[in-house]
């Protein structure tokens, strides 16, 4: 029996003879690594010395066929493609063995929480970070909520939206091995409505994806809504039976139904001057209720009543509503709704994340992104818009995902120092496993451009309490985004990463078995 072992570092892989099994090795990259036993699961050896959770089963095999690219989080260069080569290792021993080891320890800890890298500048406060109520911490016991917030393989629930990166033995890679368009403009509520000569414009995207394997009739399809951005848009649906597609709109699916909107906008099919239109669906699994959640935005025709009541917060022009169903299959949703907001919110809509009094979401509250994470509550990624219309980005925490309460050292995120006049836009968070202090640590993505040159480029960072998080020093991801936030989806070592028209696959540097 041998030992396979991968450095995680530079990537190389080694198979090695049962005895060398617990001494630490030199890789030829000129990195100090551990051995693990023979019989160790893929979170042993590094992982172990970096505290990462082990009480989990492995994740299914991995495809080990494609090239590996570079990446990120813990910012060491790595990857997890097998490689037929020569044994280039050298075995220490002693003093000398340890003090490497030791090495290995403060050196993937240092760099696992950003190592000496500033953090983004943000709003001073005591108070804040998604896994605290009222300023402290607040962790659920794992035990009673675990199995709600992990599928049938140990590993953190897809359909909750807070992608599961815990196992990675390298870093997240800065590119995707391939991108996929998997939709088209086909629909005829899939153009804007607001002026004749823009009939032709094409922003049909805003992907959202889940998996029908929960609620009523589920039958195991993935489920893209999505959305443009002009009116009079509503919220449409495509099915496919694998992640990459191809997916279907449900008007190609059942020639009797005359689009694929689930949700119509009550304004359609628009008229010339009505901006009119719900967008950015973020579709998360509630098991609490047994419900799906679709969160989305809606234009306000009552946001001058909002503005001017002392009683609603910010300017009320586009705000995020929340829709159920029990039932994905259905193709049913209701829009929650409260007649006491009829004087500010159109349609009745009850808006779940509303506009600020705070400069940075005064004018809108829109393309908000909701996860929910290991501990049971809820995140949503913000998206604020200020009066001037240049969005920055926060978050909100939720026991329930119905009532939120938005961190007061919002917006985390404001752009590079010295831009005054940049554009930052929530991407995706995902979970990277507990840190030496056993404080759970997640990935966040966002993008950035700027304006006039409105091309988003996309960044990662890490965090422990979404209020200082710390950038990846290698600077923008070399994979492109859209105006939307980024729908995560992963399956073995692929991470699928949907964002406008497209589907961007990546490949993880996890462990082989």
């Amino acid at each position: 029996m041998s030992i396979e072992v991968q450095c995680p570092y530079c990537g190389q892989q080694y198979r090695l003879r049962d005895e060398m099994a617990g001494k630490a090795a030199k890789c030829k990259c000129g990195n100090a690594i551990t051995i693990p036993a023979a019989s160790a699961s893929p979170q042993s050896g590094l992982s172990d010395l970096l505290d990462q959770e082990t009480s989990r089963p492995a994740q299914p095999q991995v495809d080990s066929t494609s090239s590996q690219p570079s990446g990120f989080v813990p910012p060491v260069a790595g990857g997890a493609q097998r490689r037929n080569s020569k044994l280039v290792l050298w075995l220490t021993i002693g003093g000398v063995g340890g003090a490497i080891l030791l090495g290995v320890l403060v050196l993937a800890g240092a760099r696992l929480f950003g190592g000496r890298d500033a953090p983004m500048s943000t709003a001073s406060g005591t108070a804040g970070g998604a896994e605290a109520t009222k300023g402290q911490p607040s962790q659920p016991d794992e035990k009673s909520t675990k199995q709600k917030r992990r599928n049938d393989t140990g590993w953190l629930d897809n359909n909750l939206k807070c992608v599961d990166l815990s196992d990675l033995t390298g870093s997240l890679p800065l590119t995707v091995i391939r991108s996929k368009q998997i939709l088209w403009q086909t629909e005829d509520w899939e153009h804007s409505t607001w002026k004749p000569e823009e009939k032709s414009l094409d922003s049909v995207g805003y992907p959202s994806v889940v998996r029908n394997d929960r609620g009523r009739n589920p039958d195991g399809k993935f489920y893209l809504y999505y959305a443009h951005h002009e009116p009079t848009s509503g919220i449409g649906c495509a099915v496919a039976d694998v992640i990459e597609g191809p997916y279907r709109k449900l008007k190609d699916l059942d020639p009797d139904r005359k689009h694929s909107m689930v949700l119509v906008n009550p304004h359609s099919p628009g008229k010339v001057g009505d901006p009119s239109h719900y967008s950015t669906p973020s579709v998360v699994w509630n098991d609490d209720e047994q419900l799906w959640f679709m969160y989305f935005h809606y234009y306000n025709h009552f946001h001058r009543l909002w503005e001017e009541d002392p009683n609603y917060p910010g300017g009320g022009n586009q705000m995020t509503a929340l829709a159920t169903s029990p039932d994905l299959a259905a193709h049913q949703w209701t829009i929650v709704k409260d007649k006491s907001f009829a004087k500010v919110s159109v349609h009745d809509i009850l808006p779940v994340l509303t506009t600020s009094k705070e400069p940075w979401m005064y004018g809108t509250s829109s393309y908000n992104v909701i996860q929910r994470l290991p501990s049971g509550q809820w995140l949503a990624f913000l998206r604020g818009t200020t009066a001037k219309g240049l969005p920055t980005v926060g978050f909100a925490r939720s026991e329930d995902g119905r009532t939120w309460d938005y961190f007061p050292e919002n917006p985390v995120l404001k752009g590079p120092p010295g831009e005054a006049k940049s554009i930052v836009r929530s991407g995706f968070i995902g979970y990277l496993g507990k840190d030496r202090a056993d404080r759970r640590q997640y990935l966040v993505v966002w993008t950035e451009s700027k304006v006039g040159a409105d091309v988003p480029r996309v960044r990662y960072g890490t965090t422990t309490d979404f209020v200082t998080i710390r950038p990846d020093p290698r600077g923008f991801a070399k994979w492109p985004a859209g105006d939307g936030f980024i729908s995560p989806w992963r399956d073995g070592n692929r991470l699928y990463l949907f964002s406008g028209k497209y589907v961007h696959v990546m490949r993880l540097p996890v462990a082989i078995r």
